[in-house]
């Protein structure tokens, strides 16, 4: 049984944005963290090596939650509601994020 696209989409666009959400806050309050306890920054080869782990980290959560289920509906043949799914996601991700620009202009 599949899922509507649209729905699918928002959930795949919800669960990237509390990823994103997430990994943001959890970067900045660690930063805070570390600094309120006089913890040294890392050396610049650690630092660069802690970014780049984070980064495919990060890289392999998103596209799992972004292609996971269209890949499973591609490898069933069906290639029309994958790509559809995709759209879709692009679309509640852009709505997201015009959403959050909004909020900002908001508040500031």
């Amino acid at each position: 049984m599949t899922h509507p696209p649209q729905k699918v989409g928002l959930l795949q666009a919800a669960g990237l944005v509390s990823y994103v959400s997430f990994f943001a806050f959890a970067v900045s309050t660690s930063a805070n963290w570390f600094q309120m306890r006089g913890i040294e920054e890392p050396g610049p080869m650690l630092g660069m090596s802690i970014f780049l782990l984070a980064f495919v980290l990060s890289a392999a959560v998103c596209g799992s939650l972004f292609l996971g289920y269209p890949l499973v509906l591609f490898s069933r043949n069906q290639r029309a509601e994958a790509v559809w799914t995709v759209l879709w996601t692009l679309c509640w991700l852009a709505l997201f994020l015009g959403a959050f620009f909004f909020l900002i202009l908001l508040l500031a």
